[in-house]
């Protein structure tokens, strides 16, 4: 029981991952901008676009339900090389 096999911990990873990411980055945020009204304008402004990404992929998605649509759609708007280099 002492010996831990990192096929065990792998379950673990993407929440330590994340939890690095959640406590880290507003702290360093908020000590660049140096000010609150500025920290809050940064999140507020990385949600909106955060937002707008997630309904970017949903619009695709729910047009084109198939999979590689999103490749799809890159590729016959701009080229299968940018497409490419996208994905």
């Amino acid at each position: 029981m002492g010996y831990i096999l990192p096929l065990e911990k792998a379950p673990d990873l993407p929440a330590i991952l994340l939890k690095i990411g959640f406590f880290r980055t507003p702290a360093m945020v908020a000590l660049a901008t140096r000010t609150p009204l500025l920290f809050f304008i940064a999140w507020v402004a990385g949600g909106l676009i955060t937002l707008i990404g997630a309904l970017t992929f949903a619009e695709i998605g729910a047009r084109f339900p198939e999979p590689g649509s999103y490749y799809q759609v890159v590729a016959s708007t701009y080229g299968s090389l940018l497409a490419f280099m996208l994905n």
